[in-house]
């Protein structure tokens, strides 16, 4: 495993590029940007493609990408279209710009009340990149369907596909074990019940109550990240813990928050390094 980073912390920047500068800037190697269906990677000015490249290359950065099925699915029906159709022409042009630019991953949130959407259109983004290295998952929601070891594993299977797997948002465990949303005692539990393919992470803390993504080592946060980092390792996995964190009551500034997730990498880092070395 190592330590990496998702764009949540700059997204007042205002633009893919900036993001990922950002991130290459403060030293991590694994990055991942979220998926504005409005904005997408595709959609920028070659010159801004262009320096993308540059940037993944120079620092020899590994690219994650992790778009919203739900907001997909909300734009289908606004459109009043079908979904599948809708789908095909709108992830088209982002599957092009992963290939081209080695994306790792693509890993979605679910549409959340609909399971049989949710793994169509997983299938469907198998089925177009097929003969392909790029990898799809499902992140676990809070309230939603796919909230549960049991219906992560379920989702997965459904797909059928090697590429098929998994990103596992720690935050959402937190909320929904304390809120008794699924039948679960603890995030180890959690964690020891999946059987399928981790692909990603979404790593921060929160209080239990709400997603409120604090830093890994806010005081405020109820997550174990010894324990979380145990599970995963005995789980097999070796992929990146991915911060995603974006502190909503506290917002420090964008100076401090940087400061903080790099002492915050060192600290996963050398987790990690403890962990593997049992």
């Amino acid at each position: 495993m190592h330590a990496g980073c998702y764009d949540a912390p700059f997204k007042e920047l205002p633009s893919y590029r900036m993001r990922l500068e950002e991130l290459c800037r403060l030293g991590f190697v694994s990055v991942g940007l979220a998926v504005d269906w409005d904005d997408l990677p595709s959609d920028q000015s070659s010159e801004d493609d262009a320096a993308t490249g540059e940037l993944l290359r120079a620092n020899r950065a590994e690219l994650r990408l992790h778009p919203d099925l739900g907001k997909l699915e909300q734009r289908a029906r606004r459109a009043g279209e079908e979904l599948l159709p809708y789908a095909r022409r709108k992830v088209d042009p982002l599957i092009d710009w992963a290939l081209r630019h080695r994306v790792l991953s693509i890993c979605c949130d679910s549409i959340r009340a609909d399971f049989e959407a949710t793994v169509a259109v997983l299938r469907l983004l198998i089925d177009m990149t097929g003969g392909t290295q790029l990898r799809v998952g499902v992140e676990n929601s809070q309230r939603g369907i796919i909230n549960s070891a049991d219906k992560m594993n379920e989702a997965v299977e459904r797909v059928d596909d090697e590429r098929m797997g998994l990103l596992v948002d720690v935050g959402h465990i937190n909320t929904t074990i304390t809120n008794g949303w699924i039948a679960c005692d603890a995030p180890a539990e959690f964690l020891d019940g999946l059987r399928v393919p981790i692909w990603d992470t979404h790593i921060h803390n929160n209080d239990g109550r709400t997603d409120s993504h604090l830093t890994v080592r806010d005081p405020a946060g109820t997550l174990d990240m010894v324990t979380i980092v145990e599970s995963l390792h005995r789980l097999g996995y070796r992929g990146p813990l991915n911060m995603e964190c974006a502190p909503k009551e506290e917002r420090p500034s964008r100076t401090a928050l940087a400061a903080r997730l790099v002492e915050d990498r060192e600290y996963l880092e050398g987790l990690i390094s403890r962990v593997g070395s049992v």
